[in-house]
């Protein structure tokens, strides 16, 4: 009763990703996000190890190799930053604050979070199709709202000021969806689009059109990309096709013509959506179209002060602190900046240094080491049984490692990606492999492929309408 209780509340969590509103800033850690069902089910998985015999208790979480390592090198990541927190009390006098203490909690949350679902995929095999599809559709729901205010910019004020929903845009015109800040609105983006396009390689085979869709689908989400004007997304965005093809030519036996048809299809949707993004959304905040604002948020950073200005302060930082500074180290290191207030290191690499110094920094690269070692070995499973993805299940988990890789990819321009337990799913997924019994039961990527292909050509005909509306 306990177990299945605990699952349900992950995939609860999971699926309440994609919802991520502001919260009062502090050290309470658990506000009604997905937080919430995740914190329940940690402390109900708690009960269960307690009531369980002793030799039972660890036997998931130990089963394989990579996962050993893996644990070896979170406990030396957490164990680095802790010392250095600590030694900065001493050479820096730094107390800890709401934030510092804040930023500790959530880490070590987000790493029981990432060993409670890896133990739980480990003990069900038959979890990781439903946590999987828990994690990718619900990136449609921002899709589709995104969508509703292209179509009709007055929706925004009626989800705002009747249903209460946080804005959809930040400083009137950049897309956050259902998240608190743009950025966080990206990891789902970038994720709902490595599954969708490997969904679409897999849905060639059910015909043209159920592929045209689905890359009418990943076109929408690439749209959402771009109105979040994120510059650290476009980079992930154009490193997660690169791998996404790749896997189509690896794993799934797709041509480059038949790829470039996606890219191609899936381009025209974002472009064409882009042109029609509204301005204004924000009544109190006047500025100039999201498409004008575009190309100076791409310059911006190149200055003196911008991104670059931050990167340079912190390396210079790295030789006098190879042992880290801790997780409060923005009370006596940051940056002066007129538009911004102390910002962080906004690199994952710098980040982990200014927490835990090199320790840190590679014990992070251990725990994607050790996982990436689990992925290759399921991946080259595919590839040598040849015939291409079999069931929903493989073209999920291929899908995780992408994403994966994408959001670690973006968090190198943003900060820890330990911060949100959007990475901390990703891990567990790909850490605990394709399900032994995914080619024998399941879902078919046929079943997933067709209602999500019309939801592609509901895309089609709502960008459409809002042409011809002007």
């Amino acid at each position: 009763m306990l177990r299945r209780a605990t699952e349900a509340l992950l995939l609860v969590g999971t699926a309440s990703l994609v919802y991520w509103p502001t919260i009062h800033r502090g050290p309470i850690i658990v506000p009604l996000r997905a937080e919430l069902p995740f914190a329940l089910a940690l402390a109900l998985a708690a009960i269960e190890i307690s009531l369980l015999p002793r030799r039972e208790r660890w036997g998931a979480l130990l089963a394989e190799a990579e996962g050993r390592w893996t644990w070896i090198a979170l406990g030396g990541l957490l164990g680095a930053c802790l010392f250095a927190t600590g030694l900065s009390w001493f050479r820096y006098h730094l107390g800890f604050n709401r934030l510092g203490l804040e930023t500790m909690l959530q880490l070590i949350f987000n790493l029981l979070i990432f060993a409670l679902i890896y133990r739980v995929l480990r003990m069900n095999v038959s979890l990781f199709e439903k946590l999987a599809l828990a994690l990718f559709l619900p990136t449609l729901v921002p899709l589709g709202i995104g969508l509703l205010v292209i179509i009709d910019p007055r929706i925004h004020e009626f989800m705002t000021s009747i249903l209460r929903l946080p804005p959809l845009v930040a400083f009137g015109q950049r897309f956050q969806g259902l998240t608190s800040n743009p950025v966080m609105g990206t990891f789902s983006s970038l994720t709902g689009i490595a599954f969708f396009f490997i969904l679409a390689l897999c849905g060639l085979g059910a015909g043209v059109s159920t592929a045209i869709g689905l890359a009418s689908v990943v076109g929408g989400m690439g749209l959402l990309v771009l109105w979040a004007q994120t510059r650290s997304a476009f980079i992930a965005l154009i490193c997660l096709m690169a791998m996404a093809v790749t896997a189509g030519i690896r794993l799934l036996g797709r041509g480059i013509g038949q790829q470039a048809l996606l890219v191609i299809a899936a381009a025209i949707v974002m472009v064409f959506g882009w042109r029609l993004v509204p301005a204004g959304l924000v009544p109190e905040i006047s500025e100039a179209r999201p498409q004008h604002l575009l190309t100076a948020r791409l310059d911006e950073g190149l200055g003196t002060g911008g991104r670059l200005a931050i990167y340079r302060y912190y390396l210079r930082l790295l030789p006098s602190n190879v042992l880290g500074v801790g997780f409060n180290y923005e009370r006596k290191f940051f940056v002066d900046l007129p538009h911004q207030n102390h910002p962080t290191a906004h690199s994952s690499i710098l980040a982990l240094w200014m927490f835990g110094g090199i320790g840190a920094v590679l014990a992070a690269g251990a725990v994607l080491l050790f996982t990436g070692m689990r992925a290759v070995r399921d991946l080259r499973a595919m590839a040598g049984r040849g015939g291409g993805i079999v069931g929903a299940a493989e073209a999920c988990y291929l899908a995780a490692v992408i994403a994966l890789l994408t959001y670690w990819i973006e968090t190198t321009w943003i900060g820890s990606p330990f911060s949100t337990a959007m990475n901390s799913v990703l891990l567990a997924m790909v850490l605990a492999g394709v399900p032994p019994s995914a080619s024998a039961a399941g879902l078919s990527t046929r079943a997933l492929s067709v209602p999500i292909a019309w939801f592609g050509y509901v895309i089609l005909l709502g960008l459409t309408l809002r042409a011809v509306r002007g």
